[in-house]
């Protein structure tokens, strides 16, 4: 659907909260999504330096991120400690967007 959505905006009460291309949106939400699936503990993830939001999965871990950096220096902080079966930086769905600047109370 996303690709659709060119360009686009975004509108709360009635008042524009973001607007341009789709990739421009993104860029800009500047937040990232880091999905981890390890043999080992991820929990700690859940305090690192730059980690958004944390959620644990059956798998491993789900985090939202302040970027690539910050997925860079979990990497360098987990391996070695196990087998690590998927790292994944993924961009926000315009879904996660819409959710951060209009809110989950949408009316």
């Amino acid at each position: 659907m996303e690709e659709l959505c060119e360009p686009l905006c975004i509108m709360h009460k009635g008042k524009p909260v973001v607007h341009g291309s789709l990739k421009e949106i993104k860029r800009a939400f500047g937040k990232k999504n880091l999905l981890i699936h390890a043999d080992f503990d991820l929990e700690s993830l859940k305090s690192f330096h730059g980690v958004i939001k944390a959620k644990l999965t059956m798998e491993g871990i789900l985090l939202q991120i302040e970027g690539e950096k910050v997925a860079e220096n979990i990497l360098k902080e987990i391996v070695g400690k196990g087998f690590i079966r998927k790292f994944a930086l993924e961009e926000p769905s315009l879904n996660d967007i819409f959710i951060e600047k209009v809110g989950d109370s949408y009316e």
